[in-house]
């Protein structure tokens, strides 16, 4: 029998602020190369990122400008064909962004459901864009196609095996934050059951922004300065302060405003300071499910 070869390989990344888009250059085979753009792009359009000063963005641009200099296919992965289809995602955005405000403002669980539904309704339509996209450019004759998205968009590879495209994925061991595990749930799961619990949780992880906190508070970096493997502890960290609280607790916390950190490590009897150790420690003797991520053998390298 013929050995089948995946056309379309992907790799998922944390995508980290400080992290380099990539360490190797793409393969000579390699005919076309899609970036993520949540605005989209009009289809069939060879297009670049914005400038921008992070460094993994910053990386992305010059090895995708390098990449068309070579002759190869540079373009968005979430690529519209109408003028329709540009207002639809537009839309969906603008309901996303709307939502999400509005919860802020008033975190009932009626508007805290919608925010994550209006989510899951973007993640939906993005993916359509996306699998029709590389679909159409193997019909092209385009491939073999690479790409690189967040770790929250790693189903794609099932999705396109579900539409009779082989593909590859690569992803290192990741721990999702409760919003996204909550957002991946929603979005790409047929009729998931979800607790008010479960809601209120995935809502103050959001709300929170735990990566960005941490960072400062723990890591002494700016967001920009992060890599992928402080990402991924900010994560674990995360997921064991807010796992073992009461509704209750969630619901006290969501309202409390500016004082929510302090009243996340309090409810878990934690100290005001705590050093990054510390709070590893705590995290792997109160959990040691979570230790096989914080070894260090599991640390990126740089």
């Amino acid at each position: 029998m013929p050995k089948h070869i995946p056309k379309v390989h992907i790799s998922f990344k944390a995508h980290a602020k400080g992290d380099r888009f990539s360490n190797n250059p793409t393969p000579r085979k390699v005919k076309t190369v899609l970036f993520e753009e949540g605005l989209g792009f009009q289809f069939g359009v060879h297009a670049l990122p914005e400038e921008s000063s992070y460094r993994f963005l910053k990386t992305r641009k010059e090895q995708l400008v390098r990449d068309s200099t070579l002759g190869k296919w540079v373009s968005v992965g979430e690529g519209y064909i109408s003028e329709s289809e540009r207002r639809d995602l537009e839309t969906k955005m603008k309901a996303a962004d709307q939502s999400d405000k509005r919860s802020r403002r008033n975190p009932t669980l009626a508007n805290i459901r919608h925010f994550f539904s209006s989510n899951s309704d973007l993640h939906q339509f993005r993916h359509f864009l996306i699998r029709r996209s590389i679909k159409t450019l193997l019909h092209l004759k385009k491939g073999p196609i690479r790409s690189e998205y967040g770790t929250a968009h790693s189903i794609l590879t099932r999705e396109l095996q579900k539409e009779g495209i082989l593909s590859r994925r690569a992803l290192r061991n990741q721990v999702f934050s409760p919003s996204e595990a909550l957002g991946r749930k929603l979005a790409f799961f047929k009729n998931p059951v979800v607790s008010d619990l479960e809601y209120k949780r995935a809502f103050l992880s959001w709300m929170l922004d735990c990566v960005e906190y941490l960072s400062k508070h723990i890591f002494q970096k700016e967001s920009s300065e992060l890599r992928e493997t402080n990402v991924r502890v900010s994560r674990v960290i995360e997921n064991a302060l807010l796992q073992s609280l009461s509704e209750e607790q969630l619901t006290e916390l969501i309202r409390s405003g500016p004082k929510t950190p302090q009243l996340l490590f309090s409810f878990n009897g934690l100290p005001e300071r705590h050093t990054r150790s510390e709070l590893i420690n705590w995290v792997v003797k109160k959990y040691p499910r979570y230790a096989r991520f914080l070894r260090p053998k599991m640390k990126d390298k740089k």
